[in-house]
């Protein structure tokens, strides 16, 4: 059952890290094409210069990825790894960490059987009682989603709004 709550806890973790740099990197692209629209909103742009204006949406966009993205999905975290920071969070001993490794087949050459049997039987009575999610905030992921969510549906409120100034923007954005 712990290892099942903990598998848990692995995968939310992992969704929340794609949540976040997902969410960091619309956020970048979304204020980049706002500024890149006001820009050519009060310029009047030559063909050239919007080809420099493609040229620095499209870096930033990569930089952006490279900067708050990338770093999200390059974060991988074993069972043991996920085990750990909630000994950490709950403030236990390794007594969860070693469980798991008694767990494994080749642990019966190691040490004492006695010992063994103590921690997977602490572990096990402890296991019921503990929340492996406890001390866990989505605050930071839910406020990164908010922001480009919102910006999103500013976007999106302004095209309805006046779908000419966006459909030119864009044309204009591809060279059109």
């Amino acid at each position: 059952q712990l290892r099942h709550e903990l598998a848990r806890l692995q995968s939310s973790r992992r969704l929340i890290r794609w949540g976040n740099g997902f969410s960091l990197l619309v956020t970048a692209l979304v204020l980049t094409l706002l500024i890149a629209f006001f820009a050519d909103f009060t310029l009047d742009m030559s063909r050239l210069q919007r080809v420099i204006l493609l040229g620095l949406v499209v870096a930033a966009g990569v930089w952006a990825f490279k900067r708050f993205t990338k770093p999200w999905l390059e974060q991988h975290e074993d069972l043991v790894e996920v085990a750990l920071l909630v000994e950490r969070h709950q403030k236990i001993d390794s007594d969860l960490v070693a469980a798991m490794q008694f767990e494994q087949p080749e642990a019966s050459t190691w040490g004492s059987p006695q010992l063994e049997t103590a921690v997977v039987t602490r572990v096990a009575e402890m296991s019921p009682r503990l929340n492996v999610f406890e001390g866990f905030s989505l605050l930071d992921f839910q406020r990164r989603v908010t922001i480009a969510v919102a910006l999103l549906l500013a976007v999106v409120v302004c095209w309805v709004a006046n779908p000419g100034y966006l459909n030119a923007f864009m044309s204009r954005l591809l060279l059109g």
